[in-house]
């Protein structure tokens, strides 16, 4: 009986043993997925160790370059503009590009000619405009990159985590002008001296191959290896995908986005407009719409409003307080609730029924907790699948 009971129980062990997750053999380094709307890492591998990010640095260009300048407003290369090595759109010194036709050179030609003429036209130096980047970069919450040029090109120092890429790029896929350059698979554009070489050709092949995918952008050298940041939309679901170092990128991309659609989907979860919470007397409102990307197997949805701290008394505009609102996987979002009148009289009062606003109304049902200042917080949840 001793010699049975060890294997009984090893087989027991074995039969219950978890599955080995889907993106194991993939072959990149390290890599990232969010979902675009709420930001929520669904899946990750070293995502905060900077590397060599190649030419994926210039969504951060490009962005840039679409931030400061119209489409129609010109960009002129620089005297010395000839001396850019490697990928090129083979501008001439003093060429002119218009800026919208700059954006296809650079996301789909990926040509670092035309990074150094943004960065000599913004900024008269690729150290300052590497000083733009990176200022840029802590705005939008990056807390791992370190540009050092305009274009990849390989630096030491020039390095970028994965999910910073992640961040820059949603940030960058927030704007339509963006959006549509790095989804187009070729583009001839106008340019005022070397007109015979206008066609602009995505280096993205996987825009060929997914009819669901939005770009974004690949890049490569010997240090960096193979580097892509990607984006899909199905059924009203983005995912943003970075990949560092991943000598088999598209296969890895692709099985990226399969594993994500396969276990996650975004909800709507409140519309944006008035909303109204209990103890709250001031009327408030949402900006946006408010969404949350749940896993499937976890499809619950809590949500709290968190009044500010601090003085009630408000002006139209100011942040009464927060919709905290948390996922089934434990990912908190804290959404701004803002007065959309003056309340000089304080504005908590005594608990009132909830009329949230939207469609897609919250159920709140219970305080849950009184904080030191007496502050109260409510609660509500929700199951995401009883909203489709």
């Amino acid at each position: 009986m001793s010699l049975i009971l060890p294997l009984i129980f090893k087989l027991a062990v074995t039969s219950f043993a978890e599955a080995p997750h889907p993106l194991r053999d993939t072959s990149m380094v390290a890599g990232c997925i969010i979902e675009a709307k709420t930001g929520k890492v669904v899946w990750s591998r070293d995502k905060d160790t900077p590397r060599y990010p190649a030419s994926t640095t210039k969504i951060m260009t490009c962005l840039l370059m679409l931030e400061n300048y119209g489409p129609e407003d010109i960009i002129t290369a620089p005297k010395d503009v000839d001396k850019v090595r490697e990928s090129s759109m083979n501008l001439k010194p003093f060429e002119r590009v218009r800026v919208k036709n700059m954006a296809y050179a650079l996301m789909l030609r990926s040509a670092n000619d035309g990074c150094y003429a943004i960065a000599m036209q913004m900024d008269g130096s690729v150290k300052k405009f590497a000083e733009r980047m990176n200022n840029r970069a802590k705005e939008i919450g990056c807390e791992h990159t370190h540009f050092d040029n305009p274009n990849g090109l390989n630096d030491k120092n020039h390095t970028i985590s994965p999910y910073d890429l992640c961040l820059i790029a949603r940030e960058a896929m927030k704007r339509p002008d963006f959006r549509e350059v790095v989804k187009t698979e070729k583009k001839i554009i106008d340019r005022s001296i070397n007109t015979k070489d206008r066609l602009m050709v995505s280096r993205n092949k996987y825009l060929w191959k997914d009819p669901s995918a939005d770009g974004i952008k690949t890049g490569w050298t010997i240090p960096a290896g193979h580097t892509y940041v990607g984006s899909a939309t199905r059924n009203g679901t983005e995912f943003i995908d970075s990949l560092m170092n991943a000598p088999h990128w598209m296969d890895d991309h692709q099985k990226m986005l399969t594993w994500a659609f396969d276990n996650y989907e975004t909800k709507l979860i409140q519309n944006a407009g008035p909303i109204k919470f209990p103890n709250l007397k001031v009327a408030a409102e949402l900006r946006d719409d408010v969404y949350a990307c749940v896993n499937k197997n976890r499809d619950r949805v809590e949500s709290l409003f968190v009044p500010a701290t601090g003085s009630h008394t408000f002006k139209k505009g100011d942040v009464v307080g927060t919709l905290d609102v948390t996922d089934g996987d434990g990912y908190t979002q804290h959404i701004p609730v803002y007065a959309t009148e003056d309340q000089p009289d304080g504005a908590y009062a005594a608990a009132a029924a909830i009329s949230p606003g939207g469609t897609m109304g919250l159920t709140l049902f219970a305080v849950i907790g009184t904080l030191a200042a007496g502050t109260i917080i409510y609660r509500g949840i929700i199951r995401a699948q009883s909203r489709i």
